[in-house]
């Protein structure tokens, strides 16, 4: 107030002035019956005696009114109706489940605009306003077994899914398969439904498992390309096969080839038996192998005169491992011949050599005898038998024989 206080002559007029700090407001004067005005501001007084006059003041009284932005609710403390000015109220934001606190506005009074909780300063009638956010999740989908998930989206090259939505899962199952169940999250409505659907409260990972209808049964054959041996399944039920059943397997093979032997799976009754079984235990692949038979030319004898050599034509088979025996027997002391087993290099260089002694498999010479050999895998044979040229020609031919237990016909 001014003047706070003074000496003055009788009548004088003495102005009045009250001022007041923010938040508050004047009221009104007391103290005597000389003033001027009681409510006026500034205001006189008439000195006429000694004076004491009072200025009262009123401290200003606001209002708090708050709201939010999305789903939430917000505590005030102290709750009251009115604060007086300068009080200081703390605002604490609570968010929904799915939802998250993003930030406070409306007055510049509040002391911070991200932290929770935050305090405002009541220097008027006050409104602020909690800002709030839907949490955005993802959903993963995971396989056991085979097949898809169809994950039904709102829009396309959606990956996120608000809080609280419901996304449509449905199951496909690949060939031979079946589903089975969904896990991985409480949130499923159905672990067994198909389709089913997941409320996005979370990151979510879902995984659809299916089981598979039966065992396949794969079967090859080794080595490639070496004809195309005919291996018939018996039951053939189609793609798969329960657990347990007992699938006959037999293996035919193609001429110049022989069944050797099966492979791949422990659950064969005889992995070289002809036709065997096979014990479904698991998805199979096994494999036939098939030995290729080789080429041998008989002992027929042919006479070239001029050369005094014989040169067989080709005829039949003899198993790869197997011993070739070759016997002859020539009648007549004159009769003196050379026995060969070639092959097919050895052979091909006699003929352009004409050599008596050769590189051979084996070589025998004289009137009679055996010689043998190993007949060894993808090669042709040639038994060659001669007359020496330093002997007699032969007349009426020699004796020849092969074991025939070692041969297949052509």
């Amino acid at each position: 107030m001014s003047p706070n206080s003074g000496s003055y002559t009788s009548g004088t007029v003495v102005p009045l002035t009250a001022t007041y700090p923010s938040g508050w407001t004047f009221s009104g004067w007391s103290g005597s019956n000389d003033l001027s005005s009681t409510s006026a501001n500034p205001t006189t007084i008439t000195m006429k005696s000694d004076e004491t006059v009072i200025a009262t003041f009123t401290q200003n009284v606001y209002t708090l009114a708050t709201s939010t932005t999305g789903q939430s609710s917000i505590a005030v403390s102290p709750q009251q109706t009115n604060y007086y000015s300068g009080s200081v109220v703390t605002l604490t934001a609570t968010p929904a489940s799915g939802w998250t606190f993003g930030s406070w506005s409306g007055s510049t009074d509040i002391a911070s605009t991200s932290a929770n909780p935050t305090t405002i300063t009541m220097n008027g009638n006050e409104t602020v306003i909690a800002t709030f956010t839907q949490n955005l999740y993802t959903l993963a989908t995971q396989i056991t077994g085979q097949g898809n998930v169809l994950v039904r989206v709102q829009y396309s090259q959606q990956t996120t899914w608000a809080s609280g939505s419901i996304v449509q899962l449905t199951a496909t199952a690949a060939p031979g398969w079946t589903f089975s169940s969904w896990s991985g999250s409480t949130d499923i409505a159905s672990t067994s439904a198909n389709p089913t659907t997941i409320t996005m409260n979370s990151n979510e990972t879902v995984t659809a498992t299916f089981i598979q209808n039966g065992y396949t049964l794969s079967i090859s054959v080794n080595p490639s390309g070496a004809g195309v041996p005919i291996v018939s399944v018996n039951p053939s039920i189609g793609d798969y096969y329960p657990s347990g059943t007992l699938v006959t397997l037999t293996a035919k093979a193609a001429t110049g080839w022989t069944f050797s032997g099966w492979s791949g799976s422990t659950d064969f009754a005889s992995t070289t038996a002809n036709p065997t079984t096979i014990t479904m235990n698991g998805n199979e692949v096994v494999t036939a192998t098939f030995i290729q038979m080789v080429v041998i030319a008989p002992p027929n004898l042919v006479i070239n005169a001029s050369s005094w050599k014989a040169f067989p034509p080709a005829g039949v088979y003899v198993q790869s491992g197997q011993t070739l025996n070759l016997s002859w027997s020539a009648s007549g002391s004159t009769q003196y011949l050379n026995c060969f087993i070639f092959n097919a290099t050895q052979y091909n260089n006699w003929q352009l050599s004409g050599e008596v002694v050769a590189t051979s498999e084996a070589h025998g010479s004289g009137s009679q005898g055996p010689i043998s050999a190993t007949i060894q895998n993808s090669d042709t044979y040639y038994a060659v038998l001669f007359n020496d040229a330093y002997f007699s020609p032969i007349f009426g031919g020699p004796s020849v024989t092969v074991n025939e237990s070692v041969l297949t016909e052509r």
